[in-house]
């Protein structure tokens, strides 16, 4: 049996990780002509229903779905509490587990702490979010409780991906960041803006979108030299 070189292997799979790291939303913005305006709702409105309109719930690999997705991915994850669209904050995670996402960050509270550090993997934002809905916190989020689960929820709501909370616990901050306003934290990890693209380190590089094309490329390529390999296995 001839086993096939590791060379090979090792190339695809450093083809394949080159495109893991995300793209700045800003940087997205920038190179695909958007804004990033947490008042603009007619522009975040408009990306939406194009989402809807062009089934990219059920495949996002357009460049308008990839455009329109943008565009309400970084205005949902970066603007504050009822800034977003309420049918926008429902609908967006029809879409999330489909389409790539940039990074944003929430946008700062003046004068409120850090949030506390997040762990991703432990589903301690379900667990906060449903310690809230036994403690009555949808009610009065006045509690020391609901005040520290809320930003247990916000925190892994901000820094880690969005397949870590369930859809109920995602959908249900929204309906607590209207009564908990009470309180609050900051996630972002760095002074500098969310909504400047600052590329410098990435000169030369694609955007996220034109690595995923050349990443196809790439790997058509590469398993077109795996065949010969394969066929004496």
């Amino acid at each position: 049996m001839m086993l096939v070189p590791a060379s090979i292997v090792l190339l695809l799979s450093f083809q394949f990780a080159a495109v893991l790291s995300a793209e700045s939303c800003a940087c997205e913005a920038e190179h695909l002509g958007f804004a990033i305006d947490c008042t603009d709702t007619a522009t975040m409105l408009t990306a939406f229903n194009a989402l809807q309109t062009s089934s990219c719930a059920t495949d996002c690999s357009s460049e308008d779905c990839t455009l329109n997705y943008y565009i309400i991915q970084a205005h949902h994850d970066y603007c504050q509490d009822g800034e977003v669209p309420t049918e926008i904050e429902d609908g967006f995670h029809d879409f999330d587990t489909v389409c790539v996402a940039c990074e944003i960050q929430r946008s700062a509270t003046e004068g409120a702490p850090d949030c506390p550090t997040s762990v991703c993997d432990d589903g301690s934002g379900d667990a906060a979010y449903s310690a809230m809905l036994d403690a009555g916190c949808l009610t009065d989020c006045s509690p020391e409780a609901c005040g520290t689960n809320f930003l247990t929820l916000v925190a892994v709501h901000d820094n880690c991906p969005h397949e870590s909370l369930t859809t109920a616990a995602e959908e249900g901050l929204h309906d607590m960041e209207s009564i908990c306003t009470m309180h609050a934290c900051n996630s972002a990890t760095t002074a500098e803006s969310q909504v400047v693209c600052d590329d410098h380190a990435h000169e030369g590089e694609t955007t996220t979108t034109s690595s995923v094309k050349e990443l196809t490329v790439n790997l058509a390529t590469g398993f077109l030299v795996l065949i010969p390999f394969i066929a004496l296995l």
